[in-house]
């Protein structure tokens, strides 16, 4: 440890850093030995948690898909992704409110695949239209031959 005054020489003892250091680390003595631990601890336990969450797999579904809604500066898109190991055939992307419809002819495995809501149009007695571009869907529903999925937002 460094003496709070120096010795009779006028100067401090030198100090070894590479057998002093760490064992004031550890030193279970210290008043500060639990504030490390705990620090320590919550560090493990935050990398685990994100490690484990990083790998899981998708949202539980019949289509194994993972759906979000991003907003990316330039409107709101719809951000699907297939981590099933089936090809999704004529797939169709709704919102709600509004019946609003994108149509892709297939999905590959683990194919990630993002549109603008701009990109969606409802059908209608005056033709084809499209939502505004900040329109946030209250519901994103995923319909193929094989299943649906749907995702309140």
């Amino acid at each position: 440890m460094i003496p709070s005054s120096p010795s009779q020489s006028g100067s401090y003892p030198a100090v070894h850093a590479s057998s002093d250091i760490p064992g004031r680390w550890i030193d279970r003595t210290s008043p500060y030995f639990v504030h490390r631990m705990v620090i320590l601890g919550s560090w493990l336990a935050l990398s685990l948690v994100c490690v484990l969450w990083a790998t899981s797999g998708g949202e539980e579904n019949d289509l194994s898909a993972r759906v979000m809604v991003v907003d990316t500066g330039f409107g709101i898109a719809v951000s699907v992704q297939n981590e099933s190991d089936e090809v999704w055939t004529n797939v169709q992307l709704q919102l709600e409110p509004g019946g609003w419809i994108y149509r892709k002819p297939a999905f590959r495995p683990n194919e990630r695949f993002s549109v603008q809501v701009q990109k969606f149009e409802a059908v209608g007695p005056q033709g084809p239209r499209h939502p505004e571009q900040n329109f946030k869907p209250k519901l994103v529903r995923v319909v193929t031959e094989e299943a649906t999925y749907q995702k309140p937002f």
